[in-house]
């Protein structure tokens, strides 16, 4: 006869894999052989039941092929668990798999062993300025109370993320903190445009440039550069600042600035302006 796992449990098939395991501890706590209202046969169920939901892999092959896919032999592929075939003599039940840390949260509240258990890991998120993600900067954030310095590295992006080790919530009965982990929102810049660890920018040159050429000054994360445009250059061409982009978050060298350059064409021209455009024009430009 087919086994419905989820009814064992007393879930919905839509359950969420957390919830499903806090509907199985509370079932096998009510009904553990050691306790004296305890049912031995009713544990092994739900024991048997969790052994393939707990699994997402098994939980997909039996939402899939049902139990059937678990029987004739070792159960469903998959590692992690433990075999309990044989185990506890006839009466033990076959193929269920067990996941070692549910058994030892579960056993460790009935004889007060097992690993201590973690506390909650915390998460939170900063805003800084497009400059101070290029730059890397310390921000002081406050947890339960406590002030903690947090050293962002220069380089790092917007949506990128650092853990903090023990720095979560308190562990009851002396286990580990958990941690603490800080998102990061970087704020957009009026100029300048991210790419990776590249930079764009926009800027506008006067027409001057594009008869004779020269140098303009070009705003970039670590001051003004000076740029040569040749004559004759074209609006919307780009240019490469080599190495004046950002710097990579893990110490793997720096990005470049390109520069998109814009010329200012005057609704009029003088004399003077058209008599250039006419040389440009005899010199093949």
């Amino acid at each position: 006869m087919s086994k419905d796992y989820y009814q064992t449990l007393g879930v919905d098939k839509g359950i969420s894999q957390d919830e499903l395991k806090k509907a199985y501890r509370k079932l096998a706590h009510q009904h553990h052989p050691d306790k004296e209202s305890g049912d031995e046969a009713k544990f092994k169920e739900i024991s048997e039941a969790y052994s393939i939901l707990g699994d997402e892999k098994k939980r997909k092959q039996y939402d899939q092929f049902g139990d059937a896919a678990f029987n004739g032999g070792q159960g469903a592929p998959g590692g992690g668990g433990f075999n309990w075939q044989g185990f506890g003599g006839q009466g033990g039940f076959q193929n269920a798999n067990i996941n070692f840390e549910d058994l030892g949260d579960l056993f460790g509240e009935f004889f007060g062993g097992g690993r201590p258990r973690k506390g909650q890991d915390y998460q939170m998120s900063v805003a800084i300025s497009f400059m101070d993600a290029v730059k890397g900067i310390s921000k002081t954030v406050n947890v339960d109370g406590r002030d903690l310095e947090v050293t962002l590295p220069r380089g790092i992006n917007d949506g990128e993320s650092i853990r903090l080790s023990a720095q979560g919530g308190a562990a009851p009965e002396g286990g580990q903190a958990g941690d603490l982990y800080i998102k990061v929102r970087v704020q957009a810049h009026k100029d300048f445009e991210r790419r990776g660890n590249d930079i764009f920018s926009n800027i506008r040159a006067p027409f001057s440039l594009f008869i004779k050429g020269g140098a303009i000054d070009v705003p970039t994360v670590d001051g003004d550069v000076e740029l040569k445009i040749p004559s004759a250059t074209e609006s919307g061409k780009i240019f490469k600042l080599k190495n004046k982009g950002v710097p990579d978050v893990h110490g793997r060298g720096r990005g470049d600035h390109f520069v998109v350059v814009h010329v200012e064409v005057p609704k009029k021209l003088s004399k003077k302006t058209k008599k250039a455009l006419e040389e440009l024009k005899g010199d093949g430009v």
